[in-house]
């Protein structure tokens, strides 16, 4: 649930069959509530999530620094898109395109980068 709640999807999508596994009635209906309650913003942050991909696929890498803008007023924490964000800005600057409204150094300051599990 807590991946959800930070906009992790990815993780949360691969760690679903085990949670469910592993997890009592309450837990498991607790789980489904919170699903339907961030299935729009899912479904929001992946759409521009793609769109960003297929922008930048298309060396359109100033299009895809804007979906993937976009992607992260839905999940701000969500680390991929953050650098993917970031690897299109950098794109932009490399072939000497405008950037959009941030710089490499706004997306660094914006990463929270997680501690290692056991580190």
């Amino acid at each position: 649930m807590l991946c959800d709640q930070v906009g992790e999807f990815e993780l949360a999508e691969q760690l679903e069959p085990v949670a469910r596994l592993h997890a009592d009635p309450i837990a498991l209906r607790l789980w489904r509530q919170q699903q339907q309650h961030v299935e729009p913003q899912r479904l929001a942050f992946s759409q521009f999530g793609w769109q960003g991909l297929s922008c930048y696929e298309q060396n359109g890498y100033a299009g895809a620094a804007k979906h993937y803008e976009q992607a992260l007023l839905w999940a701000p924490r969500n680390n991929s898109t953050q650098l993917n964000l970031l690897q299109s800005v950098l794109q932009c600057i490399s072939h000497n395109m405008p950037i959009v409204s941030v710089t490499p150094a706004d997306i660094i300051r914006r990463i929270q980068l997680q501690p290692l599990v056991g580190a």
